[in-house]
């Protein structure tokens, strides 16, 4: 091969490889754009969560239902829109109100939302997974992390059911829980979530 006919091919190998890289790169950010926007999008569907909210509600228990006295959540969107976070006091029935952090994400890649909640008395982080049903309530549990609360000496295992409904102006907030990892449900805490000025 003459020196004229390697600097042609040379120069066409690199070009060609040039558009390969071109390829390779330009598809990540396709689908990164693709995911970002999916995720706004997602995220948005939250917004009647964030502000401030007088929090009513009832804790269930054994011995019937009790009223909650009313407290204040306040919420805000971070990490340029990709997270929200809230911030609420919860009467559990203990010597004090149990102050609660919040935080709401989405995965585009596998469609889920995500919500950490961790507390100022357990420490104890419960990480939730879930989707909007067909009704429009964000539905998450913690079964698939497997964050649950043990209960007793005999190994017993709480998990949690966390459910949005995103009416105006007023939101309701349930918790239910379950001690058979899902098999039945009961009410744990009914919560409605009032906008305050």
């Amino acid at each position: 091969m003459s020196y004229l006919s390697a600097s042609r091919w040379l120069r066409g190998a690199l070009w060609s490889l040039g558009l390969a890289l071109g390829a390779v790169t330009a598809t990540p950010t396709l689908a990164q754009d693709a995911s970002q926007d999916a995720h706004k999008a997602a995220m948005q569907r939250l917004a009647p969560l964030e502000g401030s909210f007088a929090v009513t509600g009832v804790r269930h228990s054994q011995e019937g239902e009790t009223p909650l006295p009313q407290s204040i959540a306040k919420s805000a969107y971070i990490l340029n829109g990709f997270g929200l976070e809230e911030t609420v006091e919860v009467d559990m029935g203990m010597e004090k109100p149990v102050t609660l952090l919040t935080t709401f994400s989405y995965d585009p890649y596998r469609k889920v939302y995500r919500v950490s909640v961790l507390d100022d008395t357990f420490g104890l982080l419960d990480v939730y997974e879930g989707r909007f049903n067909s009704e429009g309530v964000l539905s998450v549990t913690n079964l698939r992390s497997d964050s649950y609360f043990p209960m007793g000496e005999d190994g017993d295992r709480l998990h949690f059911m966390l459910q949005w409904t995103l009416n105006d102006p007023v939101k309701k907030f349930d918790i239910l829980m379950t001690p058979d990892g899902g098999a039945s449900w009961s009410p744990y805490f009914e919560l409605e979530y009032t906008p305050v000025q």
